[in-house]
């Protein structure tokens, strides 16, 4: 993957209007890999119509020098390449870096993909990030040392200080500076700062050129590369001279004691701003996050130093590979180095305030379209801020909303149950199994054991689709291809009508509706449900114990449980002596006679009986009035109380559910930051539109536990997690974890409720009904 050129002109135009159409670029891309959207013979992006539009002219020469070279390359613990803006090269893979590494005195350990700490025993973050210049930190366990880079980009030169702390005497560290520049695209670069360290231009070690990541992986192991076993590459020790620049230049200084590195590359052809200050990073931050703890002013760099801008081949699973550019940001450099459209609505929620122009497969798969927060914040924005010629409203109305529409089109179609009507198209998850639902983002989120998917609505899809249809009441276009504002207030009132009628249980709280599942026959529990199989419990997944009653999924790929206690699908686990093949449990019911004493298949669909995240997904995106909703919401509050909170967050799952912490364990009670976050903000809004102060107590409540878990997690571990254990509060999953997590935990810090009421609010018709409300009780 690497980046694509951008051509450029020279008219300025408001940040909001950028970041529109960062966000409409996202939405072609998306839609693309499900085929929603044509593209003529891939030349650029800006292929899609555009009326009145001139994209060309949306980013001043200024703004992008300004940030033509930055960390676009995520899974590198430290290097700088040219972004989109500045690199026009045909080879994705050839685009110039500048970088470091550090291994130890004999050259193994050597330090440079981000891997999860756990495994490399390497932490590291951004301390400090801004579009031209920033610092990396690391510590390195295993090798008893600190390395920090501090660097920055002007036009024509980079400096990069690398600072070497040895916490033990004669510890000698290798620091390894290269310039992987294939193609020359640096032209006749100078290197000042280095001249006490050895120098080597390195041959690749095959005809064919390598860039600077396949060069470390054959260094860590021999692989092949067109049809040929290539052999291990010992950066200090292999290769042989080389005299063309084109090479890898490699210097590498020791380090016994504690040291400062000042190097600087002087270029012609890097691109950079002129400018000699700037604001600050820590300027910045306090001035858009007074309440930000100083010591937390990290979640900020590592989320911006997340982004991502590159190029290459997306993967189609029924069709051909296309080629697509991308800026995103991720969730994980280490364990997640990729764009996620679930998460990235979250992440544009921060990086909408920091930077707005950077606010930014299966064709049945869907996602949570959480990119719906960030266009809703900007329709939120006072009209005043949009009062230029490419105003915010011809490119919503022209760009925006026709891919919307295409979008909304999308998950109409492929993800409403089959058996349902035209007039009750009921969202469902397509894809789901007994122990996943990927499409929805909650993965073993728990739904139910029997997939009836002709029979099922989901409630955090319909929530979804609700947003999505008021989002496009509020955008209110009439270009060629986008239904008419009637049609979205017809749909938004219909799956509204759905949640409340069909998605309500018989305690008054919103649930799944799963289709028919198996249910008690016993006198005393008749019709309930089961919500734990006997393939499911707490221990190493994959394993089985027919003496504790421990089975195999018999709905997987491995469900014969092997003598030696483990789940699998081949002749060992299910044709040997002791074996033993799991069956279905409708078939089960017909074959065991205990089984079929005890369960049957319900006559008719019934609701989940799991409660947890997915019960209070209407609250979380603002969809319910405080009069007339009145009781849901204090029904999903006490849900909330009772059954989610914890010291430490809420949990995903209910801590009576008989599946809380079981199997997997990802969303089975973990606390994750973004459902936090909704949270945080949907309680503030209602306690403040209902005048119930314990409403906004609790708000508080989740917002203070939430965020000394996370301090008191980057204390002990010296980084930000994936999710958190409700029971202690633990740091779990991957990290560092500088998506929704970080994003989370700054967002949180503000006193008001400005960007939940700018990113979600209340829907359009709701707010005019209580205007309405107010007005006649006055």
């Amino acid at each position: 993957m690497s980046r694509e050129g951008h051509r450029r002109g020279g008219v300025r135009v408001p940040l909001w209007v950028r970041i529109l159409l960062c966000i409409g670029m996202g939405i072609i891309i998306i839609l693309s890999r499900v085929k929603l959207v044509s593209f003529p013979e891939f030349d650029s992006l800006h292929s899609a119509p555009l009326v009145g539009v001139n994209v060309n002219s949306l980013f001043t020469d200024k703004y992008l020098s300004g940030r033509a070279w930055g960390t676009y390359i995520p899974q590198l613990l430290f290097a700088l390449t040219p972004g989109h803006s500045q690199w026009e090269g045909d080879d994705p893979r050839r685009a110039p870096v500048v970088g470091l590494l550090w291994s130890d005195v004999n050259g193994k350990n050597l330090r440079y993909e981000c891997e999860v700490p756990e495994k490399s025993r390497v932490t590291f973050r951004y301390a400090e990030h801004s579009h031209s210049s920033g610092k990396f930190v690391a510590e390195d366990a295993k090798l008893r040392s600190s390395i920090s880079a501090s660097w920055r980009v002007r036009s024509g030169a980079i400096d990069v200080n690398t600072q070497v702390v040895n916490r033990y005497a004669n510890r000698t560290v290798k620091l390894y500076f290269y310039v992987d520049d294939a193609e020359g695209s640096l032209g006749d670069y100078r290197i000042s700062g280095l001249e006490e360290a050895t120098q080597r231009q390195l041959k690749w070690p095959s005809a064919e050129k390598f860039n600077v990541a396949e060069l470390i992986q054959l260094r860590k192991r021999k692989i092949r590369k067109n049809g040929k076993i290539l052999p291990g590459f010992d950066l200090v020790d292999g290769g042989g001279d080389c005299k063309d620049q084109s090479c890898l230049s490699l210097w590498v200084v020791e380090v016994a004691d504690n040291a400062t590195l000042r190097v600087r590359l002087e270029s012609e052809k890097i691109a950079g701003s002129s400018d000699v200050d700037d604001e600050g990073y820590e300027t910045a931050v306090r001035r858009l996050w007074p309440n930000l703890k100083r010591e937390m002013y990290h979640a900020v760099a590592s989320v911006v130093g997340g982004v991502a801008d590159t190029r290459g081949e997306l993967l189609v699973k029924d069709g051909p590979p296309v080629n697509r550019s991308l800026i995103s940001m991720v969730p994980s450099r280490s364990f997640f180095p990729r764009g996620f459209l679930w998460d990235e609505g979250f992440h544009l929620l921060l990086m909408e305030e920091w930077d707005p122009t950077r606010a930014l497969h299966d064709r049945t798969i869907a996602n949570p379209p959480a990119l719906l927060l960030t266009i809703r914040s900007v329709i939120a924005e006072p009209k005043e801020n949009f009062n230029t010629v490419e105003s915010v409203g011809p490119i919503l109305r022209t760009l925006v909303a026709p891919h919307l529409d295409g979008w909304y089109d999308f998950l109409d179609k492929t993800q409403a149950s089959p058996f349902s009507t035209s007039s009750t198209r009921c969202p469902r998850w397509t894809g789901r199994t007994a122990a996943h639902n990927l499409a929805s983002g909650l993965d073993d989120y728990p739904r139910g054991v029997l997939v009836d998917e002709g029979l099922e609505c989901h409630v955090d899809l319909t929530s979804w689709m609700v947003l999505f249809a008021d989002t496009m009441v509020k955008i209110n276009s009439t270009a060629v291809g986008v239904r008419p504002t009637r049609f979205w207030r017809s749909e938004r009132e219909r799956l509204q009508s759905l949640l409340r009628t069909t998605m309500v249980n018989e305690k008054g709280i919103f649930s799944d509706l799963i289709g028919r599942q198996i249910v008690e026959k016993r006198k005393g529990k008749e019709g309930s449900v089961l919500s734990r199989p006997p393939w499911v419990g707490r221990g190493t997944a994959g394993q089985c114990s027919p003496m504790n009653g421990i089975e195999c999924d018999p709905y997987s790929d491995a469900p014969c449980c092997s003598p030696s206690g483990w789940c699998g699908g081949s002749r060992d686990h299910c044709e040997c002596e002791g074996c033993i093949r799991y069956l279905p449990l409708e078939e089960r019911m017909k074959k065991d006679k205990a089984f079929g004493r005890k369960y049957t298949i319900s006559a008719a669909p019934v609701h989940s009986p799991h409660v947890g995240y997915v019960t209070i997904f209407p609250l979380l995106l603002g969809l319910l009035h405080p009069i007339e909703d009145r009781q849901i919401i204090l029904a999903t509050i006490d849900v909330i109380n009772k059954e989610l909170m914890t010291p430490y967050g809420l949990g995903s799952l209910s801590k009576s559910d008989q599946l809380y912490r079981m199997g997997e364990d990802y969303w089975r009670g973990k606390i994750w930051g973004n459902i936090n976050l909704l949270a945080i903000g949907a309680l503030r809004h209602y306690g403040s539109v209902m005048d119930d102060s314990t409403i906004s107590e609790m708000a508080d409540s989740i917002r203070k536990g939430y965020m000394k878990t996370v301090e008191d997690g980057f204390k002990k571990k010296k980084s930000i997690y994936e999710n958190y254990t409700p029971d202690r509060g633990e740091p779990a999953g991957a990290a560092p974890f500088t998506g929704w997590t970080a994003v989370a935990y700054v967002l949180a810090t503000e006193e008001d409720n400005h960007w939940w009421e700018k990113a979600v609010g209340t829907l359009s018709a709701d707010q005019a009904r209580h205007e309405r409300y107010v007005s006649d009780e006055l």
